[in-house]
């Protein structure tokens, strides 16, 4: 397992450096993908603002989905 979560660093690392190569594209995609997280986590909180829960679903255990389904992806 060890292994694994060391492979998955350095392959991040190198993503991450590829990327800083053209610094103003890196800038501008990170800008995009906050901006996109922010905007739909936005709407989620504002429909569930509006009805309380939805499913039984309140606005902090969506939060926390919401999180633990994003982080990945970061």
């Amino acid at each position: 397992m060890a292994y694994l979560l060391d492979l998955y660093r350095r392959l991040i690392s190198v993503q991450i450096r590829s990327q800083l190569q053209y610094r103003v594209s890196f800038l501008l995609d990170t800008f995009t993908a906050g901006f996109s997280v922010v905007t739909s986590f936005l709407t989620l909180a504002l429909i569930l603002q509006r009805f309380d829960n939805v499913g039984g679903w309140t606005l902090p255990e969506v939060a926390f989905l919401y999180g633990m389904v994003e982080l990945p992806s970061a």
